[in-house]
């Protein structure tokens, strides 16, 4: 459970309403993309999404909420080649579009290449290996649930944190603290694409003494 996204039961404003049924329906959106959005996001990033994404996003945008015991942050489609390219992503991780976060510094994308979706730490993109999800959207649901998953009453998200990212002042692969709270901020999603972009150019730097070693 990422830091600063407590598990609860807040006053739901009704604007908001489950994405989907069965692993969707601890997510919240407020209504789908256009196909309009969709399509211009597409030739923006220059890409095809599958069908089983584009379909989603078209019931669901910015969908946010609990998958089982996992949190999902999907990244509003109006804003999706944008955000793509504050993070860098082409350049750190090529043929790949981020497309949602766990609401913290895990990340969800899209393979063009191998068509399929996968899950890596935003920061060490291109560096650390990525783990292989499966070939539809649903398919990343199920990884989701099977990961974290909970038993009894589900679980609701706060809408009054959605559009902002758990973000480590110093990200682990740098050495700072996984668990430290003083560590942790939350950013608008816009500068925390932006903060990514600038860390992942910070890897290959010589100028990182303290990559890969980590402070508890």
């Amino acid at each position: 459970m990422p830091f600063g996204f407590p598990r609860q039961r807040p006053a739901l404003d009704p604007a908001w309403r489950p994405a989907g049924s069965g692993l969707a329906s601890g997510l919240l959106t407020r209504g789908g993309a256009s196909r309009k959005a969709i399509e211009g996001a597409e030739a923006a990033l220059g890409v095809s999404l599958p069908k089983s994404l584009a379909d989603f996003f078209e019931q669901a945008d910015a969908a946010e909420g609990w998958v089982a015991g996992d949190y999902l942050a999907m990244w509003p489609m109006e804003e999706l080649a944008n955000l793509n390219r504050l993070a860098r992503v082409a350049e750190f991780g090529p043929g790949l579009v981020a497309i949602a976060t766990n609401g913290g510094m895990e990340g969800f994308f899209f393979d063009t290449a191998k068509g399929g979706f996968l899950s890596s730490p935003m920061i060490g993109l291109g560096y650390i290996e990525s783990t292989a999800i499966g070939g539809t959207f649903d398919e990343l649901l199920a990884w989701l649930a099977s990961e974290n998953p909970t038993s009894g009453e589900a679980l609701v998200a706060d809408p009054t944190r959605f559009g902002f990212v758990v973000h480590e002042v110093t990200p682990v692969l740098f050495g700072g603290s996984p668990t430290d709270p003083e560590n942790k901020t939350l950013v608008p999603l816009a500068k925390f694409a932006e903060l990514v972009g600038w860390w992942n150019a910070q890897v290959g730097n010589a100028n990182s003494p303290d990559l890969g070693r980590r402070r508890s």
